[in-house]
Order: structure tokens, then sequence, then C-alpha cells
């Protein structure tokens, strides 16, 4: 079925490479049939044929320290991630997708494939232009007011989104969302002219952008992620991208289901005077996430991905917006 709709890459163009065993591009390259594909929780997709060579050549000099399985199935037959549709909604329900390319209507287009009707569906966008995307609850990390639409600060950004500053203080400040999240958008325009020639001279940069792309391969919920690529040159991005998906792979390597409910989890209880009642946080046992319990009605959820440092913050009495909302 998939050969229909992808062309996977030749793999003999990789071999004056000499890929030894240990490094990414050994195990990733010797993954070319159909019928291995349901073997593998990982999946990488290409928006066409010169992503996908450049993507290979880069990740080839990259050590391979993963247990889990991963697979490059090549790029569309016919123009565009919009002739695959079908195939992505077939695949997103049993893999994680990684996909490298696209524009702003093909990531709309995917956004509505997968949208599922058993939860609301939330996208995090990572873009220094807070741009819209077609979802019913968006996330806006590192956008920068002298790239962002006005009309789109005063009605799109949320207290709880990071513009680029927020964001660089502390990357961490991204995971609750990213960890609530089932799509994640980086825009390869959201990272700065430290990592390639043509980009913005603000975003972040290639340590921090990898670090994002950990917390993202971290989250048990996110099904897709995609760095979106319109007009910049393959060969230019391509080293990126392989890092970016590195990381990835390491966040899934270090994954774990940890519930909020896990016995051994560590308790918080901190009294709030002036709202007269006492805020409960939970610290995981294993990887050290946070939640709050919902003071307040209006989420359903009981508890709340939150970080240590709205933690420190509560118990200065110095109640964060994102917080503060839950009483509302």
């Amino acid at each position: 079925m998939i050969s229909h709709w992808i062309k996977p890459i030749d793999n003999t163009s990789f071999t004056d490479q000499n890929v030894s065993q240990d490094q990414i591009g050994y195990r990733l390259g010797k993954i070319n049939n159909d019928s291995s594909f349901d073997d593998f929780s990982v999946l990488v997709l290409f928006a066409n044929m010169p992503l996908n060579y450049h993507f290979r050549k880069s990740l080839n000099k990259l050590s391979d320290h993963f247990s889990i399985k991963f697979a490059d199935i090549g790029h569309p037959r016919s123009e565009g991630l919009n002739s695959i549709v079908p195939l992505l909604k077939d695949l997103s329900s049993n893999h994680k997708i990684f996909i490298i390319g696209g524009n702003q209507d093909e990531i709309d287009i995917i956004l509505r494939t997968i949208r599922t009707n058993t939860s609301r569906q939330i996208t995090t966008i990572i873009s220094p232009n807070g741009q819209k995307v077609d979802s019913e609850i968006t996330n806006h990390l590192g956008w920068q007011r002298h790239y962002t639409n006005k009309s789109i600060i005063e009605n799109e950004i949320s207290t709880n989104d990071l513009a680029l500053g927020k964001l660089k203080s502390n990357i961490n400040l991204a995971e609750p969302l990213i960890r609530e999240s089932h799509h994640v958008v980086m825009d390869i325009l959201s990272l700065d002219n430290s990592c390639f020639p043509s980009a913005n001279k603000t975003g972040l940069n290639i340590y921090e952008a990898a670090q994002t792309m950990k917390l993202i391969g971290l989250s048990e919920k996110v099904r897709t992620v995609q760095v979106k690529i319109e007009n910049q040159n393959a060969e230019q991005v391509s080293e990126v991208c392989a890092l970016l998906f590195w990381y990835y792979l390491e966040g899934v390597e270090y994954q774990s289901n940890e519930s909020v409910h896990s016995k051994n989890n560590k308790t918080y209880i901190v009294n709030l005077d002036q709202y007269d009642q006492d805020l409960t946080f939970i610290k995981g046992e294993k990887t050290g996430k946070w939640w709050i319990k919902n003071p307040g009605t209006t989420n359903k959820k009981e508890y709340i991905p939150c970080t240590h440092e709205d933690y420190e913050a509560v118990c200065k009495s110095e109640i964060p917006e994102n917080i503060l909302s839950l009483f509302e």
C-alpha cells in the first residue's frame, strides 16, 4: 500500500559515505519495503526528494544511540504532502510521524486529516510570527512581536503562550504545553542565523531548538511533528533537520508513561491565604514532571501540567497567570 503513495530514497546514493554500523544512517538505510513499516514506532516523511536526499546524507554522519525502531519512508510520488492524505490518516493512528517540509496549506490539511473525534485537538506551533493553524486549541511558542501581526497578538496569543525572550530564558517552560499537545509544528524560521545562513537574526539557537525537540519526543501524546520548510535551500537546512530529528529520537527513547497517580510521586501543598485554600502540586518521581491539582471548576481536568517554576512562584505568593486562570 505504502509504495502506491510514497517513493523511498535510493539507498545506493549513499554508498560513498561508508556508513558504519554505529551510525544512525546504517539502520535507517536498510528499511525500504512495505511489509516492514508496521514494526517501527517512528516514521520519517519528507515533502520532496531534495529534502529526503540531503537529510539522509546529514543523518548518516550521526551516531546511533537508540533501541527504538524508526524508518525513513521517503517522499510523495505526486507533488505535495496533500497527495498522501489517506496514507497519513492511516499511519498516524499507530506510529509517531516526523514530517520534514511542507507549507502552511499542507500543515492545515495534515491537521484536519489526523483530527480525531475523541478529544479536542491541541497543536503547539513554534514560529516567529504566531501563525494560525487549523486546530481547536493552539499553543504559540517563540513568537516575536516584530514579526507577528497585531491582530494575532490581540486575538490569538494567550497568557499561556511563550514569546521568544521568555522561551529562551528557560526552554523547560514549554514542557507543560508540549506535554498536552497532539501535534507540534516547528517553523524552520523560528531558528536564528547561527543555524543556517538565510534564517532570521533573532530566534532559537541550535542548542535551544534541539532541547525543545527532545521535549517533543518525551511527550506521550504528540503523534505528529512537522518541521515547516517552504523556500529554504534543502542542502542548507538538512544538517539542522538531522540534528533536530536526532534529539527528537532521544526524547522518544527516554519517554516514560509516568502517571500523576504513581505512588512514588511527591506531593507538595502550598497554602494561599488570599484565596483561603491550599494548592496541591505533584512532582513525578521518574521524570521530574510537575502537575497542579485543579482548584477551579472551569477546567474539567483534575490535574493540570505545570513547571517547577510555577511551584516556586506560588510558594512566594506570586501566582503565575496560567495558574491564576484556573480560579476563573
